[in-house]
């Protein structure tokens, strides 16, 4: 009886570190994420202000964010910051 309480033991402490390991995976994808907006931002920027202008999101070859420019400014002020880059929804959504 002690082996069979001492197995499921082991069983459920190895399910809980696997489960575990999962949360550093989303955490790491998350980064690469937040990395690969860095990088596109920066490419788009081309007058290094950190703010994106509609001339500038024109020239996305990769997506359609000089289409959707208007729904992802969200102060309406004619540039994109990093957050409202970063918030807008992936190209995807729209193919």
């Amino acid at each position: 009886m002690k082996k069979l309480i001492t197995l499921f033991a082991a069983a459920l402490l190895s399910a809980s570190a696997m489960a575990g390991d999962d949360k550093y995976e989303d955490r790491s994808s998350a980064s690469m994420d937040k990395a690969d907006v860095e990088e596109k931002f920066s490419a788009l920027d081309r007058n290094d202000d950190e703010q994106i202008s509609r001339a500038e999101a024109s020239e996305d070859e990769e997506g359609m964010l000089s289409e959707r420019f208007a729904s992802v400014d969200a102060d309406s002020d004619g540039y994109l910051t990093k957050d409202e880059y970063s918030a807008r929804p992936s190209d995807e959504q729209f193919e």
